[in-house]
């Protein structure tokens, strides 16, 4: 809008009396007027004259060992998966982005169920769970 509604209300008010030269003209006067307080820039010429142009760069890095790992015992697990239930493969781009993320955030530390019930008893000897 730029302000121009506003200036279109301000002629009808002030040209009420003349005809439709005179609101022509003063419109383009408040227009002239109010030229230096109305700023019209669209976002793309802000940033052209601000940030340098943006370069798109691809950079394989060397996975660690323990990564690489992780991400093999995903892949082959979905693949077994695969074959059994077709559920299970549904879920192999999340393992990857968790393995991706932290490899705690896969869970698969205390799998057992004797390392979850010492890992229970420690915690409720130490007084976690109130």
């Amino acid at each position: 809008d730029g302000g121009e509604r506003m200036l279109e209300y301000f002629v009808q008010i002030e040209g009420r009396g003349g005809g439709n030269d005179g609101d022509a003209k003063a419109y383009r006067k408040l227009k002239q007027l109010f030229a230096p307080f109305v700023l019209r820039r669209k976002k793309d010429d802000v940033l052209s004259q601000i940030m340098p142009p943006k370069k798109r760069e691809v950079e394989l890095v060397p996975m660690e060992t323990s990564a690489r790992l992780i991400y093999d015992n995903i892949l082959s697990s979905h693949l077994k998966a695969r074959q059994n239930n077709a559920a299970a493969r549904q879920h192999l781009f999340t393992a990857l982005r968790k393995a991706a993320n932290h490899p705690l955030l896969l869970r698969t530390r205390h799998i057992a169920e004797s390392e979850k019930h010492d890992l229970a008893q420690m915690l409720m000897n130490y007084g976690y769970f109130g």
